[in-house]
C-alpha cells in the first residue's frame, strides 16, 4: 500500500491544506487539450490525490465528468462538503491511487497527479504510472508533476536507497512527516518515457532569495498513450 497515512493523520484530519482553487498548469492544460470539446461530459477525468477536490471543483464546474481520489478520509469528506455547497457534481473515493484495479481499461481521457505521485516509494509509483496507462485512453493525456533531484531539500533527508527521502533535517520540508521521492532525468526516462509519448517535459527550478540554499525543483510532464 502506497498511501501515507501522515496525510491523514497530521493534515487533513487537522483542516490544513484546504486549497479552495484550482493550480494553473491543471486548468491550462485541461483547457489546451479539451477546452474546446463541445459535450464536455463526455470527457472524463481522473485526479490521483485530489486532496479537498480543489482541481476537481474547476472540473466539474466546467462540466467534465470527473473522478478524485485520495486516501484520507478526511479530504474526502471535505471535498464532498465543498462540492454540495457549490452544487457540483463528482465523484470522490477513499482509495490509494497505487492501485487503480476497481477502474476498467481505457476508461479516461485524462489523469492528473498534480504532486501526490512523488510521495510515495519509487516502486509504488512505477505501480501507479502503469495503472494510469492502463486506464487511459488511447491519445489520452496524463499529466504529472513530480520532484526533481535538483531540489535542494533531498540533502537535509533520509535517503532509502530508492530516490526516496524522509525525516528532513532541514530545509523546506523540516518538520514534514511525509515520504517524498526525487526523480532525475534518467528516473523520468525509465518510469515515464517507457510507456508514453512525452508532449512536453518541463524542469522547473525556482530560488529563494531571501533564504540561503533554498533552491526548489519540480518535473512539470505532459504524456500522452500512444
Amino acid at each position: 500500500m502506497g498511501f501515507d497515512k501522515s496525510w491523514e493523520t497530521e493534515v487533513y484530519n487537522n483542516n490544513n491544506q484546504v486549497n479552495k482553487y484550482p493550480f494553473d498548469h491543471v486548468v491550462s492544460t485541461v483547457f489546451r487539450y479539451f477546452g474546446s470539446v463541445e459535450n464536455r461530459s463526455n470527457i472524463k477525468i481522473l485526479e490521483l490525490g485530489c486532496g479537498t477536490a480543489n482541481n476537481i471543483s474547476f472540473l466539474a464546474h466546467e462540466g467534465f465528468t470527473a473522478t478524485g481520489l485520495d486516501g484520507s478520509e478526511s479530504a474526502i469528506e471535505i471535498g464532498k462538503d465543498i462540492l454540495k455547497e457549490k452544487n457540483l457534481k463528482a465523484n470522490l473515493i477513499c482509495q490509494d491511487f497505487t492501485n487503480l484495479s476497481n477502474f476498467d481499461n481505457q476508461s479516461f481521457n485524462m489523469v492528473i497527479d498534480r504532486g501526490s505521485i512523488t510521495h510515495n516509494k519509487r516502486e509504488d509509483i512505477k505501480k501507479a504510472i502503469s495503472h494510469v496507462y492502463r486506464v487511459l485512453k488511447s491519445g489520452g493525456i496524463f499529466l504529472s508533476h513530480i520532484f526533481s533531484t535538483d531540489h535542494n531539500a533531498l540533502h537535509y533527508g533520509k535517503d532509502t536507497g530508492d530516490g526516496t527521502v524522509s525525516e528532513f533535517t532541514g530545509g523546506f520540508y523540516l518538520g514534514h512527516p511525509m515520504k517524498f521521492f526525487f526523480a532525475s532525468e534518467k528516473d523520468i526516462v525509465d518510469l515515464y518515457e517507457s510507456k508514453f509519448t512525452m508532449v512536453s517535459k518541463i524542469l522547473n527550478v525556482q530560488y529563494e532569495m531571501m533564504k540561503d540554499n533554498d533552491q526548489r525543483a519540480i518535473w512539470n510532464l505532459i504524456c500522452k498513450k500512444p
